[in-house]
């Protein structure tokens, strides 16, 4: 009798607490549905264009989970817009500040390419992020993991594709005031890169790493792209570039610098590297027609000579300073391209301050 008593207890407690688990889930899932329209319903107040074709909340006993079917995301100016075959946003209750994000399917994402919108198409075997918030609903930290990229841009019969590419932005809980302030900080990753054809040069295609780290100083505001980047630029803004690592063929190089815009929102920049392979890379450029053969043998001599071994071992390694000044990229004296504007040309605007100097610090061993 004493034993009936007591699983009849146990299942009663366990009832209550599955039903008191259950209300908590059911409040937590509407209080989440209410965040995300308040969300939107603050991005379209603020100009953004933001549309889906069907909305439900799934995922009982599990996170919360806000499906959005055809989201489509577009800035103010039209700078730039998103859209996919589905979003969806995840919390678990019991931490309704930290959210989980998951865009399935196609992403099509018509983008400023060398001046001109382009509309580009990609497919990922995993495409997620992240975003946490403070009690406030500010945002402080916001991630995104893609892995298995295939992109196309049809108009420009171009393709590339990434085994792993990584953003995290980090932001201020003070927003900048003034332009050596700290507004938010960037770190960047793109792992086995495989650009378009028509970028192809005597260092191939494929790059097997590019990772940067970055600190946005000076206000930006929120608005659309083209506006905030100007009053970004007119208020003094630099972008800080502690680090630097690109690996593309036999090429190797690290470095450090700072970078702003100028008055038709072109990198202006100014990094110092430090780079191996050199005498690798003269050859490919020689193999391709690009220099001399003798010349780059002659080069290839001197540079050796210039170059030093790091103290932790390794190839040698050459300082060489890279610019970006007038929509010309400048490696040490020489002039290798053209860098056409972040945005597509649009009213004329002021003038944009010079960059900063680049600190005379040592430069970060490899790994960061």
């Amino acid at each position: 009798m004493l034993k009936r008593r007591s699983t009849l207890a146990l299942m009663a407690a366990t009832l209550a607490l599955a039903g008191g688990y259950g209300g908590y889930w059911f409040w937590g899932a509407a209080r989440m549905d209410e965040t995300v329209v308040q969300w939107i319903d603050n991005w379209r107040a603020r100009g953004y264009t933001v549309l889906y074709a069907g909305k439900s909340v799934t995922g009982f006993p599990g996170p919360v989970q806000v499906r959005l079917r055809n989201p489509v995301i577009a800035d103010p100016g039209d700078s730039w817009s998103w859209s996919a075959d589905e979003l969806v946003l995840e919390a678990a209750p019991w931490t309704p500040t930290r959210y989980r994000l998951i865009a399935g399917g196609r992403h099509r994402a018509p983008l400023p390419v060398a001046g001109r919108k382009v509309a580009l198409v990609a497919t990922a075997a995993k495409a997620e992020g992240s975003a946490n918030f403070d009690l406030q609903g500010n945002l402080r930290e916001a991630a995104i993991v893609l892995e298995a990229v295939a992109g196309a841009a049809p108009a420009l019969g171009a393709t590339a594709s990434a085994g792993r590419m990584n953003a995290v932005l980090t932001q201020s809980a003070v927003p900048a005031r003034i332009h050596d302030d700290e507004q938010a900080a960037l770190e960047l990753l793109f792992q086995d890169l495989v650009l378009p054809e028509t970028l192809s040069n005597p260092l191939g295609r494929e790059l097997d790493h590019i990772s940067v780290r970055a600190k946005l100083l000076g206000p930006l505001k929120r608005t659309d792209l083209r506006s905030a980047l100007e009053g970004w630029r007119d208020s003094g803004g630099t972008l800080d570039l502690p680090w630097l690592q690109i690996d593309w063929g036999p090429l190797r190089l690290r470095g450090e610098g700072t970078a702003a815009l100028d008055g038709v929102l072109r990198p202006v920049a100014a990094v110092q590297t430090r780079i191996a392979g050199f005498t690798e890379t003269l050859d490919a450029l020689a193999s391709q027609g690009v220099i001399a053969q003798d010349a780059a043998r002659l080069a290839g001599l001197a540079l050796r000579l210039l170059a030093r071994r790091p103290q932790n071992g390794g190839p040698p390694e050459l300082a060489v300073p890279i610019s970006i000044q007038e929509g010309d990229f400048y490696l040490g004296p020489v002039k290798l391209g053209r860098v056409p504007p972040v945005l597509p040309p649009g009213e004329t605007v002021g003038r944009a301050p010079p960059p900063a100097r680049v600190e005379s610090r040592p430069l970060p061993q490899d790994g960061g």
